[in-house]
């Protein structure tokens, strides 16, 4: 029996955000993401409300961002989070 060794460790991107619904600052938890990373908030039509960028550490797997929304009217929102590697979306809501 033969095994092949894996020539390079796959990490899968993910995000996770809390809470959900929120009214003042949501909080994101990324995976496999790292370097400069871009981050959309776009409002229930797609139209671009927000927009900031983080850089991540190199070398960690688990990062928390957050970012205030206050000043977003009551909704549904999608943020959208690009990386050069990654292209991730979720959407949460704003509820005053």
């Amino acid at each position: 029996i033969e095994f092949e060794q894996p020539t390079k460790l796959e990490t899968t991107a993910n995000i996770a955000l809390f809470p959900n619904p929120s009214s003042s600052l949501i909080t994101l938890s990324l995976t496999g993401l790292s370097g400069m990373v871009e981050f959309t908030i776009y409002n229930s039509v797609g139209m671009p409300v927000a927009n900031f960028r983080q850089q991540l550490d190199n070398g960690v797997n688990l990062h928390y961002v957050q970012h205030n929304i206050s000043q977003l009217a009551d909704g549904i929102y999608t943020i959208a989070v690009r990386s050069a590697e990654n292209s991730l979306a979720h959407k949460f809501i704003v509820a005053h």
